[in-house]
């Protein structure tokens, strides 16, 4: 990640949750968890290759409306630490994607977590989270374009859908093979 980059995004994030402001560590974790993992095949300073982070390319690169979406459903908790004010299902990343795509989602507190990949028919291609009960924070799933059946799912538009204890929501997503 270039160093004008990082400002900027850290920038607007402040402008997005001016709680934030001053919460270094919060600032660099949204960021870190926003950012589209790069890998590189060379060993760079005794790093292996395909590690994150990495010599080459650090976290990845900057996804700004990933981290805005983090920033926006996160507060500031009296210990200084940042935490999620709100359930929310964030944007997938990348979108349009291939071979994979990282989705992230917030929790305020423990909660029961279905997440599951639907098509456009509406029937269930993955379930990626089994009603498994989570902590309080921002979590993050890939999925890598496969079916429950361990076929690789078609091009497409499919769905993914979140729900949690008193919250659920839809969002979109676009396969490119």
């Amino acid at each position: 990640m270039a160093g004008p980059h990082v400002a900027g995004l850290v920038a607007l994030l402040v402008a997005a949750n001016p709680a934030l402001a001053g919460d270094v560590a919060g600032i660099e974790n949204i960021i870190n968890q926003s950012a589209l993992p790069l890998t590189t095949t060379d060993t760079c300073g005794g790093i292996p290759a395909g590690q994150v982070p990495n010599n080459t390319f650090g976290y990845g690169r900057i996804d700004a409306l990933a981290a805005y979406d983090l920033a926006t459903a996160t507060g500031v908790a009296s210990s200084g630490e940042s935490v999620p004010v709100s359930a929310t299902l964030l944007s997938n990343r990348p979108n349009p994607f291939n071979p994979f795509t990282v989705i992230d989602y917030t929790l305020p507190g423990r909660s029961a977590v279905t997440l599951r990949v639907y098509d456009v028919a509406g029937r269930r291609v993955k379930e990626l989270v089994r009603t498994e009960e989570q902590a309080a924070g921002t979590h993050t799933v890939t999925w890598d374009g496969v079916d429950d059946a361990g076929r690789a799912a078609p091009s497409g538009v499919y769905f993914y859908r979140l729900e949690t204890d008193g919250y659920d929501e839809t969002k979109r997503m676009t396969l490119i093979r």
